[in-house]
């Protein structure tokens, strides 16, 4: 979606953003592994994602 070469996608990317952060946000009922891994991927995107 982010690679077409034919349609411009530039307008993609804040909704996209928003979108992968709503999904990294940590439920209660997840498991430790899966806390863990959504908090490395969050702390490690929120700076290259800020617009």
């Amino acid at each position: 979606m982010m690679c077409s070469q034919t349609h411009p996608t530039v307008t993609l990317i804040h909704p996209l953003k928003e979108m992968l952060l709503r999904q990294l946000e940590v439920q209660p009922s997840e498991s430790t592994m899966a806390l863990e891994i959504k908090k490395a991927i969050n702390s490690d995107l929120k700076p290259r994602l800020t617009l």
